[in-house]
């Protein structure tokens, strides 16, 4: 039997992780795609006016360097034009949620969608689930959440 519970672990912990892999290459695709039309607003002839000979590496490289440093510059444009996207739900977001008394996942999603003040799409209501069990699942690991129960009578609480 425990041969049997320790496949069904790492088969969960596998679907964790594609997921999470899903998520990032989603957001990259997004980026990308940006980048993309980014470039095709450009004119080209205007393009080998801009850069001046001599420091074409170097001036080529700040040109493409987001306004807004990092992913998040990029992210956050992308969102924009996407007509809204998911705040970050990183650091004590997913925590703050799940309180001593035990809620189960779909529970933990609606607070959630609540603590953002907007109705989202269905899209994003999934994304924001994607995002809520690779959370969890990394805070029981870490001992910072309990969980009891299993499927979908599985509840998770502060300990």
């Amino acid at each position: 039997m425990s041969n049997i519970e320790q496949a069904k672990e790492s088969i969960k912990a596998e679907i964790a992780y594609a997921m999470q892999g899903l998520s990032f290459y989603q957001n990259r695709i997004a980026a990308l795609e940006k980048a993309l039309e980014n470039l095709n607003v450009v004119p080209d002839a205007d393009v080998d006016q801009q850069v001046p000979r001599g420091r074409g590496r170097k001036a080529k490289s700040d040109a493409a360097k987001p306004a807004a440093g990092g992913k998040r510059g990029r992210r956050a444009a992308g969102a924009e034009a996407e007509g809204g996207a998911l705040p970050s739900t990183g650091g004590t977001f997913w925590i703050d949620l799940i309180g001593s008394e035990p809620k189960t996942a779909p529970e933990i999603l609606d607070a959630a969608v609540a603590k953002m003040g907007a109705s989202l799409s269905k899209e994003l209501r999934k994304k924001l689930a994607q995002r809520m069990v690779t959370a969890i699942h990394g805070m029981v690991k870490s001992g910072q959440v309990s969980d009891s129960g299993k499927g979908r009578e599985r509840r998770f609480y502060k300990a």
